[in-house]
């Protein structure tokens, strides 16, 4: 099989110190912070499939398991590229399986695979799983991604920078029809609790962008911006490197978003990579209006909190939205149980 699939075919080239440096759109990049300084690894991922660059990947659900044939690959000279792998399937996180082109099971189910490849390490598999979302008759989106050294947390609170680390890269989105009942259940926290966005902070926004504040709104419509702040503080125009807990087994915090499509959206929580329980529900859904924020109020159930923690979010649009916007990710935060 041959990898020729333009823009499904994701190579991330991240060597030396990228000081400044961004190589992944899909994350939220919009203020420069320190970049831990050291070598990084390189390395390519994405479906094994004979199509043309231009044309949409589609699968189909017939109530067996979907395999799609698929790669990794190593490619920093000396370097080793480490990074954690996941798929996302209508928005939401999609446990797979791993199997070799053989047919052995080499990665149990889960619903993100680690890989440390050396230069030219490659590996060839079978991505396995049931769609977890999405009614009969529906289109809904495929994606996959990857996060760049995920084992990464600072050391201290002098110095509280992710930078780089924790990046996020993805294909483009492929579409499964779905032509079989689904029988996963989870439960969505709903919310359009929109407001007017403050003209502070689109004049900031502007500012640090250096465009007209009358230009705002058409680049806010191609990049939304989603993050954290404190529980019980306003919202702050500076990105939050840190957020603080009195709790090991649970957290409140703030999440805000504005700008992008009018799209309906799904957005996962993540401690420590491990997704969790939001307001009592599995994720958050949000319908997004142009000029419109959201501020929610948010308490995250955990597992026993190491002193310090990485938390982010995960937001990909639902249903045959899609097309319009795909997948986006905060910048991690320092999550320390005090």
């Amino acid at each position: 099989m041959k990898n020729n699939i333009k823009g499904i075919l994701v190579t991330i080239i991240l060597i030396f110190s990228l000081l400044g440096c961004n190589l992944t759109p899909a994350s939220e990049n919009f203020y420069d912070e320190e970049i831990p300084q050291e070598e990084l690894g390189s390395y390519s991922f994405g479906p094994l499939l004979d199509v043309e660059s231009d044309e949409l990947i589609q699968f189909r659900y017939n109530g067996e398991e979907i395999r799609i044939p698929y790669h990794v690959e190593g490619h920093g000279i000396g370097v080793t590229s480490e990074f954690a792998w996941f798929v996302m399937v209508d928005g939401l996180l999609q446990p797979t399986r791993l199997e070799t082109i053989e047919g052995e099971i080499f990665r149990e189910t889960s619903e993100m695979h680690n890989f440390t490849l050396e230069f030219r390490e490659r590996l060839e598999f079978y991505v396995v799983f049931s769609p977890i979302s999405g009614v009969i008759g529906e289109r809904v989106s495929f994606i996959s991604g990857t996060l760049l050294r995920p084992d990464f947390i600072p050391e201290s609170l002098e110095r509280p920078f992710f930078g780089i680390f924790h990046s996020l890269s993805a294909t483009i989105p492929a579409e499964i029809y779905i032509n079989s009942e689904i029988s996963a259940s989870f439960s969505s926290y709903f919310s359009n609790q929109l407001k007017e966005i403050p003209q502070e902070i689109l004049e900031y926004d502007a500012y640090l962008r250096g465009i007209e504040i009358d230009d705002i709104h058409i680049y806010l419509d191609h990049a939304p911006r989603i993050g954290f702040f404190p529980y019980g503080e306003e919202i702050v125009l500076d990105y939050q490197r840190v957020i603080s807990t009195d709790s090991a087994t649970n957290a409140n915090v703030h999440l805000f978003l504005y700008g992008g499509q009018e799209v309906t959206s799904r957005i996962t929580l993540f401690v420590n990579h491990i997704p969790v329980r939001v307001n009592g529900a599995d994720f958050i859904e949000i319908e997004m209006e142009r000029g419109k924020m959201a501020v929610l109020n948010l308490e995250l159930e955990l597992t026993e909190l190491e002193h310090f923690n990485s938390l982010y979010a995960i937001m990909m649009t639902t249903g045959e939205d899609y097309h319009f916007q795909d997948i986006f990710k905060t910048r991690t935060v320092l999550l320390v149980n005090e």
